[in-house]
């Protein structure tokens, strides 16, 4: 079953909550959700504050790859945080 993943980001004072993503989102999907809310070119974005198990974070990283940094629950939710900058 695929867990459902919530990435909430902060760019400058604004709060960018992402949800309703699976684990088989990838960060350039992530990128393109946040250019639609934030006018910033995926290429030109950097998420600082995102982890992986192998250390390499790229643009075909799945979202399940990442290591957990917000809560999980018991309803298969999982919430990570992060900055966005330009």
């Amino acid at each position: 079953m695929d867990e459902t993943v919530i990435l909430v980001a902060k760019f400058g004072k604004l709060k960018i909550t992402l949800d309703g993503l699976s684990t088989t989102t990838t960060i350039s999907e992530v990128k393109v959700k946040l250019e639609e809310k934030t006018r910033v070119l995926p290429h030109r974005q950097k998420l600082i504050g995102l982890k992986t198990k192998s250390g390499a974070l790229n643009d075909d990283t799945k979202l399940a790859e990442l290591k957990v940094k917000g809560k999980s629950s018991d309803d298969c939710v999982t919430v990570h945080q992060f900055i966005l900058s330009e």
